[in-house]
């Protein structure tokens, strides 16, 4: 009996950590989001800035963003 009590202990804490994201403490921390930087002058960009400090150079993802942004503010202002 104390294998299955033992197995079902084990079970419940694997189960707690994972709804509940409880890291071990010898699991190293990951982040969220990836480091940018310019493909231009290869300067840091901060996250949230949508081009570079130092050169002004804007990606083209942002590029894509700001043109669907246009276009959607000019549908929604005829209404």
């Amino acid at each position: 009996m104390s294998d299955v009590a033992a197995t079902a202990k084990r079970l419940n804490e694997k189960y707690l950590r994972q709804m509940y994201h409880i890291r071990d403490e010898a699991s190293p921390i990951k982040k969220g989001r990836p480091k940018i930087f310019c493909p231009n002058c290869s300067s840091y960009i901060p996250i949230g800035e949508k081009k570079c400090l130092r050169c002004g150079f804007i990606p083209s993802e942002y590029k894509d963003l700001q043109g669907a942004n246009a276009t959607d503010s000019r549908t929604t202002g005829n209404l």
